[in-house]
């Protein structure tokens, strides 16, 4: 692998996992390692030395003045390695890159983090992103667009003007992981094979025009609702809960002025999570177009040239 050309590591740490990625000068992703040390799960915050035991078999075989190491996530929150102040929305590829901070590691190599944005015009508190921005300067900024990238915030985002314009969040995924684990409806769920039909009539029920569709509290309870009157099966439950959510997301993403029918967004993420998107987001009559899944990596080679190195 050693050559003349450079190198740059991404590392994506989130709250749950470690993904890092082997890039070259033209952006092409070499090789991808991961690690279930997210930063919950690093004992004592020895983040340093996770990182570097997970990228010896890189780091051994390339010149230090030939690689460049970047890190996005939840790696620079409070709880995880250094905390980067936020960077005011509107945000463009200039401000985040003038929020880096840079830490020298103790194989002398430096370690590049990418801040977040804080959207202080939510009401009634401010909105936060920490690494869905590189994911966003991955796929651009240059147009006027919806970005959704799905997850458990999942995050809305309108790019204009080279900017990240503005954000909000759903909490759709958390709140899923909560009533799988938690709840009463639940309960009620089978371990046989769900039928085809169950993600998509509860994201249509969650999209159907009638009163009672507005009340996301209330629809939750369709789950147990459906199997006593016989027309939902136990094996369905968690399908039809997860469409509901997600339709609901994207109900309430409409009230908040995210999008009209007919119009387009860009989804980007998780490829089994985006394909369920994908369909709600057009059973919702919008047009989608899938972001390149690559995204984090190439946004974040972007802010690293946009520093300077």
């Amino acid at each position: 692998m050693i050559s003349s050309e450079s190198y740059t590591i991404v590392f994506d740490w989130g709250s749950s996992n470690l993904r890092a990625s082997l890039l070259n000068s033209s952006r092409e992703i070499l090789e991808k390692q991961e690690s279930p040390f997210g930063i919950r799960f690093v004992p004592e915050k020895n983040f340093e030395s996770i990182l570097l035991e997970l990228l010896d078999p890189w780091i051994s075989q390339l010149p230090s003045g030939q690689l460049s190491l970047v890190a996005l996530g939840m790696i620079t929150s409070r709880n995880g390695w250094v905390e980067v102040p936020y960077v005011q929305c509107p945000a463009s590829v200039e401000d985040l890159a003038k929020g880096m901070l840079t830490q020298p590691l103790r194989n002398q190599l430096n370690l590049h983090f990418i801040p977040g944005i804080i959207d202080t015009s939510s009401q009634p508190f401010s909105d936060v992103i920490r690494g869905e921005e590189t994911q966003i300067i991955g796929l651009g900024v240059d147009k006027d667009q919806i970005i959704v990238l799905p997850g458990t915030h999942s995050k809305w985002v309108r790019t204009l003007q080279n900017r990240i314009h503005r954000f909000q969040t759903f909490v759709t995924g958390e709140i899923y992981d909560v009533i799988q684990k938690h709840s009463f409806i639940a309960s009620l769920q089978t371990e046989g094979t769900p039928s085809d039909q169950a993600f998509e009539r509860g994201a249509k029920d969650a999209l159907a025009d009638y009163p009672q569709a507005e009340a996301l509290l209330s629809a939750l309870f369709n789950a147990r609702k459906g199997v006593l009157s016989a027309q939902i099966a136990t094996d369905d439950v968690a399908e039809y809960t997860s469409g509901l959510l997600i339709g609901h997301e994207f109900r309430q993403a409409a009230q908040c002025g995210w999008f009209t029918e007919g119009e387009s967004i860009i989804i980007v993420g998780n490829n089994r999570l985006c394909a369920r998107y994908q369909q709600v987001a057009q059973w919702a009559g919008l047009q989608v177009e899938l972001g390149r899944l690559d995204a984090a990596e190439q946004g974040a080679m972007t802010l690293l040239e946009a520093k300077g190195k």
